[in-house]
């Protein structure tokens, strides 16, 4: 998709394409600082994130107009944007360090669970629950998931509402 057959969601969305962009840019930088990520050796390339941001109002505006909405939840937003986020992959190594190599296999994979996970709770703390241990599996799998499996955005969304979800009854482990 390029940016000139879209000129009406710019038109549309003008001030919070800009405000989603800055916000975007800060969370990167606000990641590498909290990770071991080696300074310097991560770019996020404007045009890339333009095409991120750009490619999630689309589609979060045929939501909008389809349902006859005129707000759309957090965790369509999560999910759209880790969508795009993911498709895309605008991070890019511009500096391959040999220790740690292992978190920059995953990177556009870690920050959009990262940025998600904190878009969904409404908090930048990366997780606020009792179950500490369950969520960060389900952090982990995120991360696999978004990395080597064929997702739509409506099967992100299905997996941020299930996490959403008070479980009816503990999950038992069958044995077999």
């Amino acid at each position: 998709m390029t940016n000139s057959n879209y000129s009406y969601i710019y038109d549309k969305y003008k001030e919070k394409i800009r405000e989603r962009i800055a916000l975007l840019k800060t969370e990167f930088n606000d990641f590498c600082n909290a990770t071991d990520i080696v300074k310097g050796s991560l770019q996020l390339p404007i045009e890339l994130l333009n095409e991120v941001v750009l490619n999630y109002f689309v589609d979060i505006d045929r939501l909008k107009e389809f349902h006859t909405i005129d707000r759309i939840n957090n965790i369509k937003i999560a999910a759209y944007l880790t969508y795009w986020w993911v498709k895309i992959k605008p991070i890019q190594i511009i500096n391959y360090p040999g220790n740690n190599s292992w978190r920059y296999l995953k990177i556009n994979e870690s920050f959009a669970s990262t940025i998600a996970i904190s878009i969904v709770f409404k908090t930048n703390v990366r997780f606020v629950t009792d179950d500490l241990a369950q969520l960060n599996k389900f952090y982990d799998f995120l991360h696999y998931c978004l990395k080597y499996r064929n997702l739509s955005a409506q099967g992100i969304e299905l997996a941020f509402m299930g996490l959403t979800t008070n479980p009816i009854n503990p999950i038992q482990e069958i044995k077999t």
